[in-house]
């Protein structure tokens, strides 16, 4: 009786053996790969040669920066309208416009809001937002309008809220009616 239940426990040992041997291997799990290129910070980051990263072009270009920056050269940009727009028709499209003319733009839209015993202060930011209103409302280019707009949002005056307005009513891409109808609502408080 012994030799057939160690016979039987041989058999179904065996068997388990044999049936562990030729069961599948388990699945590997297969790892995901985002197709994005920018999907984690460290890709999304990194420097490439010819494209540095703002961090990068603000301390390769801190003395110009510097200088391009002081208000006297910024007031030499809201002396009179013309030399507002002659800035302002430098900025282009997306990726387009050198960023030395947005840093000094964006650099006017805060010189002119600050307290200051100057007598022109006022009519300098009220030169540079309607600078700004004119641009974005006489741009077809996307980039150029929500630019302004952004510097309007810092600068712009509630006496042109109601311009800004219309101009949301009548914008060609949703994005930018969308963000003129804000900036608006924003001026007018």
């Amino acid at each position: 009786m012994k030799s057939n239940v160690y016979r039987l426990m041989s058999f179904g040992l065996a068997a388990v053996l044999a049936l562990a041997a030729t069961a599948a291997e388990p699945a590997k799990e297969k790892k995901y790969v985002d197709p994005n290129e920018f999907a984690s910070y460290g890709p999304g980051t990194a420097t490439k040669a010819g494209d540095p990263s703002v961090a990068e072009w603000q301390k390769a270009n801190e003395a110009a920066i510097k200088a391009a920056t002081t208000p006297e050269a910024l007031k030499a940009h809201v002396k009179d309208a013309a030399s507002a727009k002659a800035l302002l028709a430098k900025v282009k499209g997306a990726y387009a416009s050198d960023p030395m003319v947005l840093t000094v733009a964006a650099a006017i839209s805060q010189e002119v809001v600050k307290p200051c015993k100057c007598p022109k202060q006022a009519s300098c930011r009220a030169l540079w937002s309607a600078a700004l209103l004119d641009t974005a409302t006489q741009s077809k280019d996307v980039y150029v309008q929500m630019f302004c707009l952004d510097q309007l949002r810092w600068c712009g005056l509630p006496c042109q809220a109601e311009k800004l307005s219309a101009f949301a009513d009548v914008a060609a891409d949703k994005s930018v009616k969308d963000f003129a109808d804000w900036v608006a609502r924003e001026l007018a408080k």
